[in-house]
């Protein structure tokens, strides 16, 4: 009986970057947190990457269990992820100088909001959108509008 070899087994001999880079990412394989780890340190031994990426992560609902997930995926670009997430909730806040997310000057800021945080309104239940006055539908249509594509804001008349 031939033994089938497990993937990581395979990516973790190869001899560059981005050939191990290359491997995995043309593969179908899922790769588990144990897994990205040890693909990680791999790819960090080759070569270090090439680029630092700067990342800021404002949310309103846990957003760090991303970290080994970004890292992974941007190890696999030849970039090293420096993420900062802002306090839980401090959305505002973080936009004043000297707060934490200016002093870390992020290349990319990235906002994880529920629908709540934008409007509201946006919080209620749809059912609860249905069977009001042409007045708050008017406004509900506006407020859908601004925030989804124009063909998801004609789901909510009335």
């Amino acid at each position: 009986m031939k033994r089938t070899l497990d993937p990581l087994e395979g990516w973790l001999t190869k001899r560059s970057r981005p050939e191990l880079a290359g491997a995995i990412l043309r593969s179908r394989a899922e790769v588990s947190l144990p897994q990205a780890r040890k693909i990680i340190d791999r790819l960090n031994a080759l070569a270090p990457a090439a680029h630092r990426l700067r990342l800021g992560v404002i949310h309103t609902y846990t957003s760090d269990l991303l970290d080994p997930w970004l890292s992974f995926e941007s190890a696999l670009q030849g970039l090293h992820c420096e993420a900062y997430h802002a306090p839980y909730g401090f959305t505002l806040q973080e936009a004043h100088p000297g707060s934490g997310l200016v002093r870390h000057r992020p290349d990319i800021t990235v906002l994880m909001l529920q629908r709540q945080d934008l409007h509201p309104d946006l919080g209620k239940p749809l059912a609860a959108w249905i069977k009001v006055s042409e007045t708050t539908c008017a406004r509900r249509r506006s407020i859908a509008s601004a925030i989804w594509p124009r063909d998801s804001a004609r789901r909510w008349t009335a």
